[in-house]
């Protein structure tokens, strides 16, 4: 059984490590001259300020026919059934579609 040769390295002339060494002088020259011009810019990034682009909350308003709070949300197929609890101890009922923004 033969053992597979190994092919020899091709040398690489004079020519490749000039094109190699201007490519990184190139890439560095540009990453020196972006630096600097952040830093004469003098702005101050608000990293605080990028989730409210990806995350969003609205205050939706739903508005009762009674004062009360809310007994319970309950789910009835592709509706919301809310339970109001009025200040004189009665339910009511009422239901909208999920569509509506009603959690649950």
């Amino acid at each position: 059984m033969s053992l597979p040769r190994e092919t020899p390295r091709k040398k690489r002339g004079r020519s490749y490590y000039i094109g190699a060494s201007a490519f990184v002088a190139l890439v560095s020259g540009l990453a020196a001259s972006l630096y600097i011009a952040t830093v004469r810019v003098d702005y101050v990034w608000g990293w605080n300020r990028i989730p409210q682009y990806f995350f969003y909350k609205d205050k939706i308003e739903v508005r009762a026919e009674s004062e009360g709070e809310i007994g319970r949300i309950t789910a009835e197929g592709d509706r919301r059934r809310v339970i109001v609890k009025t200040p004189m101890g009665n339910r009511r009922s009422m239901s909208r579609p999920k569509a509506c923004g009603w959690p649950g």
